[in-house]
């Protein structure tokens, strides 16, 4: 069982996180409610005792040995068992040193043809890539799924006039961004180019948290529901308050785990154990 804090709810610093762990919470309960003279064995394995006879010595006179039944033969009382499983609390703060994953992007984007090998990126490139900021659009992807979420027409209509002018704006936003972008000079500033791609990363978010309210009032208790984790969190305005000035380098639960939105609306979930998956819409 883990626990992980919002940094936001506690006033931590945006790109720290804060988890705690706690290893076999019946064992804990058991120690809290018991005490550890009348533990109950909860918690904890419960092998089973596979022995009906043990050996007690030898009688020579009759040469046969002396056995006594075991009472607790079959028996399954966690509390006599040889061994336990530990309780253990991990804390574990963490704090993100390295740049945020979006300058590291749009660095490494900027500089091919500029500062190291490769063919600079067209203006056109950009826009497919930063269309709506490489965020994903919850909108676009609900009018996808109105099938399998059975959007009534009224539903469905009112969805889609507001991704229409989402998309609008969002395309106001982002086309003199890829424009500046491509006509760039081999010796941009780095600083200033970022700064104007979070002014513009900023205002996309605040148009999402706008229309988040929204869109959670047209759709019933049981589409919310449905929707998938990633689309939901984006019509959570406390979620979107924490991408906001960029995505940290880890993102998501304490222990591992996150998302990374890209260009052109791709979505990288990235799991503990190294699993990914990559959604494009």
């Amino acid at each position: 069982m883990s626990i992980t804090f919002n940094p936001l709810k506690v006033r931590m610093p945006h790109r720290s996180s804060l988890s705690f762990s706690l290893s076999n919470p019946l064992g804990a309960a058991d120690l809290l409610l018991n005490g550890s003279g009348k533990l109950r064995g909860w918690g904890q394995p419960a092998p089973v005792d596979q022995a009906l006879l043990y050996v007690r010595g030898f009688d020579p006179a009759a040469q046969r040995f002396r056995y006594e039944v075991n009472e607790r033969f079959g028996g399954t009382n966690r509390a006599i068992a040889g061994m336990r499983s530990p309780v253990t609390l991990t804390a574990m703060l963490r704090f993100d040193l390295g740049p945020m994953r979006e300058r590291q992007l749009l660095t490494q984007q900027l500089d091919r043809g500029r500062r190291r090998e490769g063919t600079r990126i067209a203006e056109a490139t950009f826009r497919g890539m930063y269309n709506g900021g490489g965020l994903l659009n919850p909108m676009a992807t609900i009018l996808r799924q109105q099938d399998s979420l059975r959007l009534s027409g009224a539903q469905a209509d009112s969805i889609a006039v507001l991704n229409r002018a989402y998309t609008i704006r969002a395309d106001a936003i982002w086309s003199p961004v890829a424009k500046e972008f491509a006509a760039l000079p081999d010796n941009y500033d780095r600083d200033v180019v970022y700064g104007r791609y979070m002014r513009a990363r900023k205002e996309t978010i605040d148009l999402l948290a706008s229309a988040g309210p929204t869109i959670k009032k047209l759709l019933t208790a049981e589409q919310l529901r449905k929707l998938p984790a990633f689309v939901a969190s984006y019509l959570e305005p406390r979620y979107l308050a924490s991408i906001r000035n960029g995505t940290a380098t880890f993102t998501g639960g304490g222990m591992g785990g996150g998302a990374v939105f890209t260009g052109g609306g791709t979505v990288i979930m990235e799991a503990t154990g190294g699993q990914r998956t990559i959604i494009r819409h």
